[in-house]
């Protein structure tokens, strides 16, 4: 995965992080079947038809601000966050993708995309 992001999906050399679009080509390269839904979508009813999803975010907190990745995954306690913060190990639950948006650092949601985990064959 990094090799690949590496030659084909880095915007200035990672300086300013990875392309979303890039993202998308890399899972649908794997085979993976993804969809995207517009901004201001019902995130949560997506998600439950997908294995999981990743979203890319903008934050902002006071003058600072960034965007990061995060995968999710819904369950019936509610949407599981993984890499909430750069290098976590750790697992976040919300009750909904819009509480995960609204909480803390005043998230705004560029785009997400929802992965069903089947291999496309072809047939």
């Amino acid at each position: 995965v990094k090799k690949w992001f590496e030659k084909n999906g880095l915007f200035f050399g990672a300086v300013w992080g990875v392309r979303a679009k890039s993202v998308a080509k890399f899972l649908r390269l794997q085979g993976l079947t993804i969809w995207e839904k517009p901004r201001n979508s019902t995130y949560d009813k997506e998600l439950e038809r997908a294995d999981c999803a990743i979203l890319m975010y903008f934050w902002r907190r006071g003058k600072n601000c960034g965007g990061h990745y995060v995968t999710l995954k819904k369950t019936e306690e509610g949407v599981l966050i993984y890499n909430l913060y750069r290098n976590s190990k750790q697992t976040y639950r919300f009750a909904s993708v819009d509480e995960f948006l609204r909480k803390n650092y005043k998230k705004a949601a560029l785009r997400v995309y929802f992965i069903d985990g089947k291999k496309e064959t072809g047939e």
